[in-house]
């Protein structure tokens, strides 16, 4: 691996441009997350994304994973693994703690997505109309995505 290919340490939006340009110059996107120091779920979702992608931009996506690192537990814990086929380390997750990642594919399922997402969110009725505020502005944005995707 080329030292521009390696991942860096930090998978985050304070290092974004880091870990953008990593995307866009490696050839394949390779890293062990026991050796990043911190990990945003947005990086997650790219790389998932680039791994999924069928068209001509799809890219080799590897991960290593231990369960000693807090990176590996949380790629673990939101599902990254399933999404990539790769394999993560095996152990006891946070269930009430994390939500795990999920493709969205087709319209249908985008109301009920929503709903789900805004309920963990906010939930009792003195937080409804917020909830519902959510769960519109969660309906447009699942939309615009599944629209703009490529399938």
């Amino acid at each position: 691996m080329h030292l521009r290919d390696a991942a860096p340490s930090r998978l985050t939006l304070l290092h974004h441009l880091d870990t953008l340009e990593w995307i866009e110059s490696a050839n394949a996107l390779e890293v062990d997350l026991g050796n990043v120091h911190n990990v945003h779920v947005w990086a997650l979702v790219a790389l998932a994304a680039l791994a999924k992608n069928i068209g001509p931009h799809r890219r080799s996506v590897k991960v290593w994973a231990d369960d000693r690192s807090a990176p590996s537990r949380f790629a673990r814990a939101v599902g990254f693994e399933k999404l990539v086929g790769g394999r993560l380390p095996l152990g006891r997750t946070s269930e009430n703690r994390t939500v795990r990642l999920l493709q969205v594919r087709r319209f249908e399922e985008i109301e009920k997505i929503a709903s789900d997402i805004s309920r963990l969110l906010l939930s009792g009725e003195a937080a409804e109309e917020t909830r519902r505020t959510l769960y519109h502005i969660l309906v447009e944005f699942l939309r615009n995505a599944v629209q703009h995707s490529v399938h």
